[in-house]
């Protein structure tokens, strides 16, 4: 998963991911890297700093198809999306 380490996923949580995902999981994010990619840098250009924090805690919504993914944070302007996320990424659960 060296994409992940490109796109600003730490170390750290890459190891933890590795050692935690069940194959299928790990697998669905070596298979659909430029998805993830492209969610990963939606989520970027909102202005989202904390992205290994993120995708860390929701690794699976990156998996989702790209309209469905930005749908979710589309409802929302983007800067006080992008404050409120950056303050607390639980927030994600209630979008």
């Amino acid at each position: 998963m060296k994409y992940l380490s490109d796109l600003g996923i730490s170390e750290n949580t890459i190891t933890k991911l590795n050692n935690l995902l069940p194959s299928l999981e790990h697998e669905a994010l070596e298979k659909h890297s430029s998805l993830v990619t492209k969610n990963i840098n939606y989520l970027k250009n909102v202005g989202i700093d904390n992205i290994d924090l993120v995708f860390s805690n929701y690794y699976d919504l990156f998996l989702l198809d790209s309209s469905k993914f930005e749908s979710i944070f589309n409802k929302y302007e983007a800067s006080d999306l992008a404050d409120k996320i950056n303050k607390n990424v639980e927030i994600i659960e209630f979008l």
